[in-house]
């Protein structure tokens, strides 16, 4: 699992885990096109069994987009919407510590 301490950390089989990196500018209430150039990088991993093994996969969100619903300076609330990740359903409100 990921931390301020260790951003890419490890997820452990069977889990999954995604990352989008915007500039301060956009770090507000909105919505915010992932397929649009001021988002610097949107990336996820996910891992799941496979035949006695841990299959791991990776991307990154090629459509959709994220809605900053709410932002502190202790965390922020996204939902993803209309995201395609092959796999897995990564659409959702999710709440995020914001590391210092």
């Amino acid at each position: 699992m990921s931390s301020c301490a260790d951003p890419s950390g490890t997820i452990g089989c069977g889990n999954w885990q995604w990352g989008i990196s915007i500039p301060p500018a956009l770090q507000v209430p909105g919505i915010i096109d992932l397929s649009a150039p001021e988002v610097l990088f949107s990336s996820y991993t996910v891992s799941r069994p496979d035949r006695g093994d841990c299959w791991w996969g990776e991307g990154s969100f090629r459509s959709g987009t994220m809605e900053i619903v709410s932002i502190d300076a202790a965390e922020v609330v996204v939902r993803l919407s209309g995201t395609d990740t092959h796999d897995f359903d990564a659409n959702g409100e999710y709440t995020a510590a914001r590391c210092p």
